[in-house]
């Protein structure tokens, strides 16, 4: 199967390799089927001390065999041509934690269906994220304004510098308007997150804390 099947099959595919990964992390987690439950960013629960952590798996399933050093998070992508507000700013998701998975290596290089040799995941604390991005000025009204401003430019270049980021070491807002949904992002360096204490490597690891 080429590396261009649709998004749903390589999810699914990719799901199956991430749960024998938890499995061997021993968490006590639920995969979540329910489209209700999906539309509102959760993926799986995770039970942890008579706590259910509510979390949604982001992957990097368009770049594969590479470990990219940066991290999109979604604030806004169109839809038929109307914006829509994308999952970061969403104050409708219950989600707690996102697992970004990274660094996804495929058995072989042009088929998805024969498996998946490694992958990297890591930990974000939403409500972490969130605080720290408020404590250094990018509070959501701000990212809003943000969107926006960049919404109602014509031209502008893909990566967009902005005040309260260094773009070498942290991050930028990010707008790929090649693409059909144009979406806007904000992207941070993984290396950012886990040194600011946002993101943690989960696996490959045998700690869990």
């Amino acid at each position: 199967m080429s590396l261009f099947i649709g998004d749903l099959a390589k999810e699914k595919l990719l799901a199956s390799f991430l749960d024998a990964k938890y499995i061997e992390l021993q968490l006590k987690f639920e995969r979540i089927h329910e489209l209700k439950l999906k539309k509102k960013g959760v993926d799986l629960v995770y039970k942890h001390k008579g706590k259910r952590f509510y979390i949604d798996e982001k992957a990097q399933l368009y770049y594969p065999n590479v470990i990219l050093p940066t991290f999109t998070f979604e604030l806004s992508y169109l839809k038929k041509g109307i914006e829509k507000e994308g999952w970061l700013l969403d104050e409708n998701k219950i989600t707690t934690h996102y697992f970004l998975v990274i660094g996804i290596y495929t058995v072989h290089p042009t088929d998805f269906e024969q498996g998946f040799t490694n992958a990297k995941i890591i930990s974000v604390n939403r409500n972490k994220l969130l605080a720290f991005l408020d404590s250094i000025g990018l509070s959501l009204p701000k990212l809003k304004t943000y969107n926006q401003e960049l919404r109602n430019q014509r031209e502008c270049p893909q990566k967009v510098a902005i005040n309260e980021l260094f773009i070498k070491t942290q991050g930028c807002l990010f707008y790929s308007k090649q693409l059909e949904e144009e979406p806007i992002n904000l992207q941070l360096r993984i290396e950012f997150l886990i040194k600011s204490g946002i993101g943690k490597v989960i696996y490959p690891t045998k700690k869990i804390g």
